[in-house]
Protein backbone atom coordinates (compact mmCIF):
# COMPACT_ATOMS: atom_id res chain seq x y z
CA UNK A 1 0.00 0.00 0.00
CA UNK A 2 1.29 3.59 -0.65
CA UNK A 3 0.84 4.76 2.78
CA UNK A 4 3.17 2.14 3.94
CA UNK A 5 5.46 2.67 1.28
CA UNK A 6 6.06 6.54 2.18
CA UNK A 7 6.70 5.57 5.57
CA UNK A 8 9.40 3.26 4.90
CA UNK A 9 11.02 5.77 2.90
CA UNK A 10 10.42 8.27 6.01
CA UNK A 11 11.86 6.38 8.70
CA UNK A 12 15.09 5.44 6.37
CA UNK A 13 15.33 8.85 6.16
CA UNK A 14 15.33 9.84 9.18
CA UNK A 15 17.91 6.90 10.26
CA UNK A 16 20.21 8.21 7.33
CA UNK A 17 20.31 11.45 9.04
CA UNK A 18 20.80 10.40 12.78
CA UNK A 19 23.30 8.17 11.57
CA UNK A 20 24.83 11.16 9.59
CA UNK A 21 25.20 13.36 12.23
CA UNK A 22 26.63 10.94 14.49
CA UNK A 23 29.38 10.71 12.11
CA UNK A 24 30.14 14.10 12.26
CA UNK A 25 29.86 14.09 15.74
CA UNK A 26 33.72 13.81 17.90
CA UNK A 27 34.48 10.63 19.89
CA UNK A 28 34.28 11.72 23.07
CA UNK A 29 31.25 11.22 24.29
CA UNK A 30 31.00 14.18 26.84
CA UNK A 31 31.73 16.11 24.24
CA UNK A 32 29.34 15.44 21.36
CA UNK A 33 26.61 15.66 24.63
CA UNK A 34 27.69 19.27 25.21
CA UNK A 35 27.97 19.89 21.12
CA UNK A 36 24.60 18.52 21.19
CA UNK A 37 22.90 20.65 23.76
CA UNK A 38 24.72 24.19 22.63
CA UNK A 39 23.10 23.38 19.13
CA UNK A 40 19.84 22.95 19.59
CA UNK A 41 17.85 25.75 18.67
CA UNK A 42 13.77 25.60 19.16
CA UNK A 43 11.42 28.81 17.26
CA UNK A 44 8.12 29.67 18.11
CA UNK A 45 6.26 32.17 15.33
CA UNK A 46 3.23 32.21 13.36
CA UNK A 47 0.49 34.63 13.64
CA UNK A 48 -3.09 35.21 14.72
CA UNK A 49 -6.22 36.88 12.97
CA UNK A 50 -9.43 38.13 13.10
CA UNK A 51 -12.09 38.68 10.47
CA UNK A 52 -15.31 39.88 9.28
CA UNK A 53 -16.97 38.37 6.05
CA UNK A 54 -20.79 40.83 5.89
CA UNK A 55 -22.95 40.56 2.97
CA UNK A 56 -21.63 42.80 0.29
CA UNK A 57 -25.45 44.02 -0.80
CA UNK A 58 -27.55 44.82 2.39
CA UNK A 59 -25.24 44.18 5.04
CA UNK A 60 -28.22 41.58 6.60
CA UNK A 61 -25.71 38.96 7.56
CA UNK A 62 -21.98 38.61 8.77
CA UNK A 63 -19.56 35.93 9.38
CA UNK A 64 -16.48 36.71 11.99
CA UNK A 65 -13.52 34.40 12.10
CA UNK A 66 -10.89 33.97 14.45
CA UNK A 67 -7.61 32.18 13.95
CA UNK A 68 -4.37 31.46 15.83
CA UNK A 69 -1.54 29.50 13.75
CA UNK A 70 2.06 29.02 15.73
CA UNK A 71 4.85 27.60 13.99
CA UNK A 72 7.17 25.02 15.65
CA UNK A 73 10.78 25.10 14.13
CA UNK A 74 12.90 22.86 16.38
CA UNK A 75 16.81 22.21 15.28
CA UNK A 76 18.40 19.80 16.63
CA UNK A 77 21.82 20.01 14.87
CA UNK A 78 22.95 22.81 12.02
CA UNK A 79 21.62 19.75 9.61
CA UNK A 80 18.38 18.22 10.73
CA UNK A 81 15.33 20.05 11.49
CA UNK A 82 11.36 19.89 12.31
CA UNK A 83 8.83 21.99 11.11
CA UNK A 84 5.06 21.99 12.17
CA UNK A 85 2.18 24.57 11.92
CA UNK A 86 -1.64 23.99 14.12
CA UNK A 87 -4.27 26.06 13.23
CA UNK A 88 -6.96 26.85 15.75
CA UNK A 89 -10.16 28.51 14.10
CA UNK A 90 -13.43 29.67 15.54
CA UNK A 91 -15.88 31.33 13.84
CA UNK A 92 -19.82 32.09 14.16
CA UNK A 93 -22.25 33.26 11.30
CA UNK A 94 -25.18 35.48 12.32
CA UNK A 95 -28.30 35.68 9.90
CA UNK A 96 -30.43 38.43 10.55
CA UNK A 97 -33.38 38.21 7.67
CA UNK A 98 -34.43 35.49 5.67
CA UNK A 99 -32.73 37.38 2.49
CA UNK A 100 -30.72 34.11 -0.17
CA UNK A 101 -27.46 36.34 0.37
CA UNK A 102 -26.42 34.55 3.71
CA UNK A 103 -26.18 31.28 2.62
CA UNK A 104 -23.17 32.53 0.27
CA UNK A 105 -21.89 33.92 4.06
CA UNK A 106 -22.51 30.64 5.51
CA UNK A 107 -19.94 29.09 3.24
CA UNK A 108 -17.11 31.05 5.01
CA UNK A 109 -18.02 29.41 8.05
CA UNK A 110 -18.80 26.11 6.81
CA UNK A 111 -15.07 25.96 5.41
CA UNK A 112 -13.84 25.50 9.00
CA UNK A 113 -15.95 22.49 10.01
CA UNK A 114 -14.25 20.82 7.25
CA UNK A 115 -11.74 18.92 8.96
CA UNK A 116 -11.32 16.07 11.44
CA UNK A 117 -11.80 17.67 14.98
CA UNK A 118 -14.95 20.43 13.52
CA UNK A 119 -17.64 20.85 16.07
CA UNK A 120 -20.77 22.90 14.13
CA UNK A 121 -23.82 23.82 15.67
CA UNK A 122 -26.78 25.84 14.29
CA UNK A 123 -29.52 28.08 16.27
CA UNK A 124 -32.27 29.50 14.70
CA UNK A 125 -34.40 32.29 16.77
CA UNK A 126 -37.98 33.78 14.95
CA UNK A 127 -37.56 37.36 14.97
CA UNK A 128 -40.89 37.89 13.32
CA UNK A 129 -43.34 36.50 10.68
CA UNK A 130 -41.07 36.78 7.59
CA UNK A 131 -37.64 37.18 9.50
CA UNK A 132 -35.53 34.69 11.63
CA UNK A 133 -32.21 35.28 13.52
CA UNK A 134 -29.97 32.49 12.48
CA UNK A 135 -26.64 31.49 14.37
CA UNK A 136 -23.91 29.23 13.20
CA UNK A 137 -20.98 28.70 15.27
CA UNK A 138 -17.86 26.03 14.29
CA UNK A 139 -14.38 25.67 16.22
CA UNK A 140 -11.61 23.67 14.46
CA UNK A 141 -8.13 22.44 15.46
CA UNK A 142 -5.96 21.49 12.46
CA UNK A 143 -2.44 20.09 11.56
CA UNK A 144 -1.51 22.31 8.73
CA UNK A 145 2.07 20.64 8.26
CA UNK A 146 4.72 18.49 9.95
CA UNK A 147 7.73 17.67 8.38
CA UNK A 148 11.27 16.66 8.85
CA UNK A 149 14.49 18.30 6.61
CA UNK A 150 18.16 17.32 6.18
CA UNK A 151 20.06 19.79 4.73
CA UNK A 152 22.58 17.51 2.89
CA UNK A 153 24.73 20.42 1.16
CA UNK A 154 23.73 24.31 1.30
CA UNK A 155 21.82 24.07 -1.88
CA UNK A 156 20.32 20.61 -1.30
CA UNK A 157 17.46 19.41 1.11
CA UNK A 158 15.46 16.71 1.47
CA UNK A 159 12.00 16.70 3.43
CA UNK A 160 9.45 13.87 4.48
CA UNK A 161 6.49 14.16 6.19
CA UNK A 162 3.30 16.65 5.70
CA UNK A 163 4.84 19.77 3.91
CA UNK A 164 3.02 22.58 1.87
CA UNK A 165 2.85 21.45 -2.04
CA UNK A 166 5.57 23.41 -3.99
CA UNK A 167 3.29 22.88 -7.35
CA UNK A 168 2.81 26.39 -8.28
CA UNK A 169 3.44 29.79 -6.74
CA UNK A 170 0.08 30.35 -4.08
CA UNK A 171 0.17 27.31 -1.73
CA UNK A 172 3.53 27.61 -0.48
CA UNK A 173 4.05 31.58 -1.32
CA UNK A 174 1.35 33.07 -0.20
CA UNK A 175 -1.33 30.87 2.05
CA UNK A 176 -0.01 32.89 4.90
CA UNK A 177 -2.57 36.00 5.86
CA UNK A 178 0.61 38.34 5.77
CA UNK A 179 2.03 37.15 2.62
CA UNK A 180 -1.17 36.52 0.73
CA UNK A 181 -2.63 40.60 0.59
CA UNK A 182 -5.87 39.64 0.15
CA UNK A 183 -8.76 38.52 2.54
CA UNK A 184 -9.42 34.83 0.72
CA UNK A 185 -7.72 32.43 -1.43
CA UNK A 186 -8.20 32.55 -5.16
CA UNK A 187 -10.75 30.07 -6.55
CA UNK A 188 -9.08 26.81 -6.80
CA UNK A 189 -7.23 27.72 -3.93
CA UNK A 190 -7.65 26.78 0.02
CA UNK A 191 -10.98 26.03 0.49
CA UNK A 192 -12.98 28.04 -2.65
CA UNK A 193 -13.55 25.31 -4.64
CA UNK A 194 -10.40 23.91 -4.20
CA UNK A 195 -8.81 22.04 -7.60
CA UNK A 196 -4.76 22.36 -6.52
CA UNK A 197 -2.89 20.42 -3.76
CA UNK A 198 -2.46 22.58 -0.57
CA UNK A 199 -0.59 19.79 1.26
CA UNK A 200 1.47 16.78 0.50
CA UNK A 201 2.22 13.58 2.56
CA UNK A 202 5.63 12.23 1.10
CA UNK A 203 9.54 13.22 0.39
CA UNK A 204 10.72 16.38 -1.49
CA UNK A 205 13.49 16.83 -2.37
CA UNK A 206 14.85 20.59 -2.82
CA UNK A 207 17.42 22.78 -4.49
CA UNK A 208 19.37 25.59 -6.24
CA UNK A 209 21.52 26.42 -8.91
CA UNK A 210 23.82 29.60 -8.93
CA UNK A 211 24.86 31.10 -12.35
CA UNK A 212 26.58 34.40 -12.77
CA UNK A 213 24.24 36.59 -12.87
CA UNK A 214 20.99 34.41 -12.02
CA UNK A 215 19.60 30.98 -10.71
CA UNK A 216 17.31 28.53 -10.60
CA UNK A 217 15.71 26.47 -7.66
CA UNK A 218 13.79 23.11 -8.21
CA UNK A 219 11.66 20.53 -6.08
CA UNK A 220 11.12 17.60 -6.99
CA UNK A 221 8.05 15.28 -5.02
CA UNK A 222 6.49 11.84 -4.78
CA UNK A 223 3.43 11.75 -2.40
CA UNK A 224 -0.16 10.39 -2.13
CA UNK A 225 -1.88 11.67 -4.92
CA UNK A 226 -5.99 13.14 -4.89
CA UNK A 227 -8.46 10.88 -4.88
CA UNK A 228 -11.20 10.66 -7.52
CA UNK A 229 -14.65 11.37 -6.34
CA UNK A 230 -16.33 8.66 -8.58
CA UNK A 231 -20.40 9.21 -7.54
CA UNK A 232 -22.51 11.62 -6.45
CA UNK A 233 -23.07 15.68 -7.99
CA UNK A 234 -19.58 16.36 -7.40
CA UNK A 235 -18.82 13.17 -9.37
CA UNK A 236 -15.19 14.00 -11.39
CA UNK A 237 -13.44 16.43 -8.73
CA UNK A 238 -10.67 15.76 -7.06
CA UNK A 239 -10.50 15.34 -3.41
CA UNK A 240 -7.17 16.57 -1.90
CA UNK A 241 -7.76 15.37 1.16
CA UNK A 242 -6.72 11.96 0.77
CA UNK A 243 -3.54 11.07 3.67
CA UNK A 244 -3.92 7.64 3.41
CA UNK A 245 -4.28 7.38 -0.06
CA UNK A 246 -6.84 5.33 -2.23
CA UNK A 247 -4.87 3.32 -4.19
CA UNK A 248 -1.04 1.89 -5.28
CA UNK A 249 -0.23 4.54 -7.25
CA UNK A 250 2.02 7.84 -6.08
CA UNK A 251 1.75 11.44 -7.33
CA UNK A 252 5.00 12.61 -8.99
CA UNK A 253 5.78 16.29 -8.85
CA UNK A 254 7.80 18.99 -10.22
CA UNK A 255 8.67 22.67 -10.09
CA UNK A 256 11.72 24.80 -11.78
CA UNK A 257 11.88 28.47 -10.79
CA UNK A 258 14.22 30.55 -12.61
CA UNK A 259 15.30 34.17 -11.27
CA UNK A 260 16.92 35.70 -14.22
CA UNK A 261 17.80 38.88 -11.94
CA UNK A 262 20.51 38.89 -8.50
CA UNK A 263 18.40 40.52 -6.53
CA UNK A 264 15.65 37.88 -6.52
CA UNK A 265 12.95 40.41 -7.53
CA UNK A 266 11.85 38.37 -10.79
CA UNK A 267 10.63 34.72 -10.97
CA UNK A 268 9.12 32.65 -13.41
CA UNK A 269 8.01 29.47 -12.33
CA UNK A 270 6.75 26.26 -14.33
CA UNK A 271 5.46 23.13 -12.12
CA UNK A 272 3.85 19.62 -13.13
CA UNK A 273 1.85 16.97 -11.17
CA UNK A 274 0.66 13.75 -12.59
CA UNK A 275 -0.88 10.76 -10.65
CA UNK A 276 -3.76 7.67 -10.79
CA UNK A 277 -6.74 9.05 -8.61
CA UNK A 278 -9.28 6.39 -8.69
CA UNK A 279 -9.49 3.77 -6.16
CA UNK A 280 -8.18 0.30 -6.29
CA UNK A 281 -10.39 -2.35 -7.34
CA UNK A 282 -13.09 0.54 -9.03
CA UNK A 283 -14.01 0.57 -12.49
CA UNK A 284 -12.14 3.70 -12.41
CA UNK A 285 -8.89 2.65 -11.24
CA UNK A 286 -7.04 3.82 -14.37
CA UNK A 287 -8.07 7.36 -14.20
CA UNK A 288 -5.32 9.91 -14.55
CA UNK A 289 -5.27 13.36 -13.65
CA UNK A 290 -2.66 15.65 -15.00
CA UNK A 291 -1.81 19.26 -13.88
CA UNK A 292 0.10 22.01 -15.38
CA UNK A 293 1.13 25.20 -14.34
CA UNK A 294 3.14 28.25 -14.90
CA UNK A 295 3.62 31.67 -12.56
CA UNK A 296 5.50 34.92 -12.52
CA UNK A 297 6.32 37.14 -9.42
CA UNK A 298 7.62 40.53 -9.69
CA UNK A 299 8.38 42.64 -6.34
CA UNK A 300 10.12 45.92 -7.09
CA UNK A 301 10.82 49.72 -5.71
CA UNK A 302 10.01 51.84 -9.14
CA UNK A 303 11.93 55.50 -8.55
CA UNK A 304 9.50 57.11 -11.80
CA UNK A 305 6.48 56.16 -9.90
CA UNK A 306 8.00 56.47 -5.98
CA UNK A 307 6.26 53.02 -4.69
CA UNK A 308 7.09 49.52 -5.06
CA UNK A 309 5.02 47.62 -6.91
CA UNK A 310 3.54 43.37 -6.44
CA UNK A 311 2.79 41.71 -9.59
CA UNK A 312 1.66 37.87 -8.89
CA UNK A 313 0.72 35.63 -11.63
CA UNK A 314 -0.37 32.10 -11.79
CA UNK A 315 -2.20 29.86 -14.59
CA UNK A 316 -3.12 26.57 -13.77
CA UNK A 317 -4.30 24.01 -16.04
CA UNK A 318 -5.98 20.35 -15.08
CA UNK A 319 -7.36 17.22 -17.18
CA UNK A 320 -8.26 13.98 -15.81
CA UNK A 321 -9.69 10.80 -18.69
CA UNK A 322 -12.51 11.33 -20.00
CA UNK A 323 -14.92 8.50 -18.53
CA UNK A 324 -18.63 7.74 -17.73
CA UNK A 325 -19.62 8.60 -13.64
CA UNK A 326 -23.14 7.72 -12.38
CA UNK A 327 -25.65 10.51 -12.09
CA UNK A 328 -29.52 10.87 -11.96
CA UNK A 329 -30.67 11.28 -15.58
CA UNK A 330 -32.76 14.27 -14.65
CA UNK A 331 -29.75 15.81 -13.70
CA UNK A 332 -28.51 15.30 -16.77
CA UNK A 333 -30.38 16.58 -19.20
CA UNK A 334 -28.52 18.94 -20.56
CA UNK A 335 -25.48 16.97 -21.51
CA UNK A 336 -25.22 16.39 -25.27
CA UNK A 337 -27.28 12.44 -25.62
CA UNK A 338 -24.22 10.80 -27.31
CA UNK A 339 -22.66 11.34 -23.46
CA UNK A 340 -25.44 10.04 -21.74
CA UNK A 341 -26.22 5.54 -21.43
CA UNK A 342 -29.61 5.59 -19.98
CA UNK A 343 -29.16 2.12 -19.77
CA UNK A 344 -26.88 2.37 -16.22
CA UNK A 345 -27.92 5.75 -15.71
CA UNK A 346 -23.71 7.25 -16.44
CA UNK A 347 -22.89 10.49 -18.46
CA UNK A 348 -19.09 12.00 -19.08
CA UNK A 349 -17.85 15.31 -20.31
CA UNK A 350 -14.65 16.68 -21.12
CA UNK A 351 -13.51 16.79 -17.65
CA UNK A 352 -10.73 19.73 -18.22
CA UNK A 353 -10.74 22.76 -16.46
CA UNK A 354 -8.42 26.24 -15.87
CA UNK A 355 -7.92 28.84 -13.16
CA UNK A 356 -5.51 31.58 -12.83
CA UNK A 357 -5.24 35.02 -11.09
CA UNK A 358 -3.49 38.08 -11.67
CA UNK A 359 -2.88 40.22 -8.15
CA UNK A 360 -1.03 43.84 -8.12
CA UNK A 361 -0.27 45.64 -5.44
CA UNK A 362 1.32 49.12 -4.56
CA UNK A 363 3.07 50.81 -1.46
CA UNK A 364 4.61 54.27 -2.03
CA UNK A 365 7.56 55.19 -0.98
CA UNK A 366 6.50 58.88 0.64
CA UNK A 367 8.09 60.45 3.55
CA UNK A 368 4.84 60.78 5.20
CA UNK A 369 4.58 58.40 7.89
CA UNK A 370 1.13 57.83 7.85
CA UNK A 371 0.59 57.62 3.90
CA UNK A 372 3.89 55.26 3.64
CA UNK A 373 2.19 52.28 5.71
CA UNK A 374 -0.87 51.66 3.20
CA UNK A 375 -0.77 49.63 0.38
CA UNK A 376 -3.18 49.03 -2.20
CA UNK A 377 -4.16 45.83 -4.10
CA UNK A 378 -6.65 44.25 -6.65
CA UNK A 379 -6.85 41.16 -7.86
CA UNK A 380 -9.05 39.13 -10.88
CA UNK A 381 -9.25 35.43 -10.50
CA UNK A 382 -11.27 32.88 -12.78
CA UNK A 383 -11.89 29.18 -12.33
CA UNK A 384 -13.34 27.63 -15.63
CA UNK A 385 -14.67 24.17 -14.87
CA UNK A 386 -15.80 21.49 -17.01
CA UNK A 387 -18.80 22.53 -19.31
CA UNK A 388 -21.38 19.52 -18.87
CA UNK A 389 -20.19 18.30 -15.26
CA UNK A 390 -22.74 18.92 -12.84
CA UNK A 391 -20.78 20.72 -10.78
CA UNK A 392 -19.00 22.42 -13.90
CA UNK A 393 -20.60 26.61 -13.17
CA UNK A 394 -17.60 29.05 -13.73
CA UNK A 395 -16.56 31.94 -11.50
CA UNK A 396 -14.98 34.81 -12.36
CA UNK A 397 -14.22 37.41 -9.15
CA UNK A 398 -12.97 40.96 -8.90
CA UNK A 399 -11.46 42.61 -5.45
CA UNK A 400 -10.29 45.47 -4.11
CA UNK A 401 -8.91 46.84 -1.18
CA UNK A 402 -5.61 48.53 0.47
CA UNK A 403 -3.56 47.44 3.68
CA UNK A 404 -2.42 49.38 6.34
CA UNK A 405 0.71 48.10 7.76
CA UNK A 406 0.94 48.59 11.89
CA UNK A 407 4.46 47.04 11.49
CA UNK A 408 6.56 45.10 9.83
CA UNK A 409 4.34 42.09 10.72
CA UNK A 410 1.05 43.16 11.85
CA UNK A 411 -1.53 44.88 9.47
CA UNK A 412 -5.01 46.03 8.77
CA UNK A 413 -6.95 44.65 6.04
CA UNK A 414 -10.09 45.68 3.96
CA UNK A 415 -11.47 44.82 0.65
CA UNK A 416 -14.21 44.51 -1.44
CA UNK A 417 -15.03 41.26 -3.53
CA UNK A 418 -17.24 41.09 -6.58
CA UNK A 419 -18.58 38.09 -8.17
CA UNK A 420 -22.00 37.93 -9.83
CA UNK A 421 -23.41 35.59 -7.01
CA UNK A 422 -21.24 36.87 -4.21
CA UNK A 423 -20.42 40.04 -3.03
CA UNK A 424 -18.41 40.72 0.50
CA UNK A 425 -16.71 43.36 1.96
CA UNK A 426 -14.21 41.65 3.95
CA UNK A 427 -12.03 43.52 7.05
CA UNK A 428 -9.17 41.53 8.57
CA UNK A 429 -7.01 42.26 11.64
CA UNK A 430 -3.31 40.02 11.18
CA UNK A 431 -0.34 39.81 13.92
CA UNK A 432 2.57 37.96 13.46
CA UNK A 433 5.02 37.13 15.49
Amino acid sequence: MKHVFITVIFFCIINFCLASEKRLSAPDTAHHTQHSVNNQKFLLSGLAHVRIFTDGIKFNSAVMETEFKPVFLWRPSPKFSFESQLNFTAGVGRKISNTSTFNTAKSHSHRIARSFSALLRNESTPVSENTTTTNQIAADILLKYSSLTYICTPNLSVTAGLFLSSFGMYSEQLYSELTNKFLSAPYGFGYNFQSTPETELGIQVRGNLKLKSSGIKYALGISNGPALIESGTNAGQLDYENLADNNSNKAISARIGFLPWNNRTFEIGLSSRSAKVGESGSALEGVDSRLLSADISVSKNFNSIKGMVELKIQYTYISLDNVYYNANPLLTLNVPAKDVNLKDSTYRFDNKSELYFISLGFRPTTDNKFFKNFEYVFRYDVLNLPVFALWGKDKTRFTGGFLYWLSENSCLKLSYEYETEEKFLVVQWVMGF
